[in-house]
């Protein structure tokens, strides 16, 4: 009787120990998943807290990229490495100086001018028929003279305390020569803590990262320079438009046009609004001739000049530049914004690239360095 009773407890702690497994599977699985949610939110977490360090060293990252073919070209004519990396920094200092000098200057000297006449220009803008007619039904006009009489009081109210300002405008110097500290050390460095990164992976993986990181750098370097020769672009033809029209302000205009035109889908048609309204001082004629201008302006760079400039490095659907767009503000205010459409072009490199590798179809192949 012992005998079968053991073997019956024997079969019974198989049976329980065959049930229990896949209970110890299940829960092991939870738990797993449970980490890695709480893993990956720890992780969001902390990049959020630390999202303006993380600004600057994405900017820090695509200024190197776009420096990084001016050190090349030096270290072909046998120049160092260091020195060469020292002079393209220099080059980008003396370029950003230049920029900022070239719009801040029209919009210090007659922005104020700007803002202090704005009431005048809006009594002559509304002189016509029609805008008292809108007046008198929805107060239109009334309102935007109150909010011109009040802009500059805003602004001083902002920027009354001169305290504040010096600390603004060192916190803003402090960040460039952060950023461009770091830049110098990724043109030193980058490529040899690249190659070695490279090195620990699989000879494969290696060479599949590295392709990647070429299109990435081929991506971004081609945004950032062609975005800054279009933004001189409509300047310059905002600039001509306006000094033979006629209407004043013409260089702090261009130079706001210049500006907005950086941010993706709505900055070129807010400064188009501004200038337009500007314009109306010198009559509707002048105003419809400036907005025909502009509009048709703003038609051929998203049609002719942007294809030529960028070609085919960045390529992407207007979809994921809304989504990247309203994304990049929300976590990086403006700088976000101006930073939103490299990034969505590295993810999208990345994407397709790993779709390839796994034998999706892709339709558009993303180019290669030559």
């Amino acid at each position: 009787m012992s005998t079968i009773a053991g073997r019956k407890y024997l079969v019974y702690s198989q049976v329980m120990t065959a049930r229990s497994e896949p209970l110890r599977d299940t829960a092991l699985r939870t738990w797993i998943s449970f980490l890695v949610i709480a893993g990956t939110s720890l992780v969001f977490i902390f990049l959020y807290t630390i999202r303006s360090v993380l600004l600057l060293l994405i900017v820090s990252i695509i200024l190197s990229i776009a420096l990084n073919p001016l050190m090349r070209r030096m270290m072909k004519h046998r120049i160092k490495r260091i020195p060469a990396a020292i002079i393209a920094v220099t080059v980008g200092v003396l370029l950003l100086v230049g920029i900022i000098g070239a719009i801040a200057s029209p919009l210090v000297s007659q922005g104020g001018g700007l803002l202090n006449n704005a009431p005048a220009l809006i009594d002559s803008a509304t002189a016509n028929p029609a805008f008292k007619r809108l007046d008198e039904k929805f107060g239109v006009v009334s309102k935007i003279k109150d909010y011109a009489k009040r802009a500059p009081d805003l602004l001083s109210k902002n920027s009354s305390s001169v305290v504040g300002f010096v600390g603004s405008a060192f916190s803003a110097i402090s960040n460039i020569a952060v950023i461009f500290i770091m830049v110098l050390f990724m043109l030193i460095e980058g490529p040899l803590l690249w190659a070695q990164f490279i090195r620990l992976l699989a000879k494969n993986h290696g060479i599949f990262v590295d392709l990647v990181a070429q299109k990435i750098i081929i991506a971004i370097g081609g945004f950032v320079n062609g975005n800054l020769f279009i933004s001189l672009i409509a300047g310059v033809v905002t600039l001509i438009t306006l000094l033979i029209v006629g209407v004043p302000y013409a260089f702090a205009l261009a130079a706001l046009v210049a500006v907005f035109d950086l941010i993706p889908l709505v900055g070129a048609s807010i400064a188009t609004i501004v200038v337009a309204l500007v314009s109306l001082s010198q009559g509707v004629v002048a105003t419809l001739i400036v907005i025909a201008i502009l509009l048709t302006y703003q038609f051929v760079e998203g049609n002719l000049i942007q294809p030529i400039v960028y070609g085919k490095v960045v390529r992407l659907s207007q979809l994921l530049i809304v989504v990247a767009t309203v994304v990049g503000g929300l976590l990086g205010g403006i700088v976000g914004v101006l930073l939103a459409i490299p990034i969505a072009a590295a993810c999208q490199i990345i994407i397709v690239e790993i779709l390839r590798v796994n034998g999706a179809s892709v339709d558009e192949p993303i180019p290669t360095q030559k």
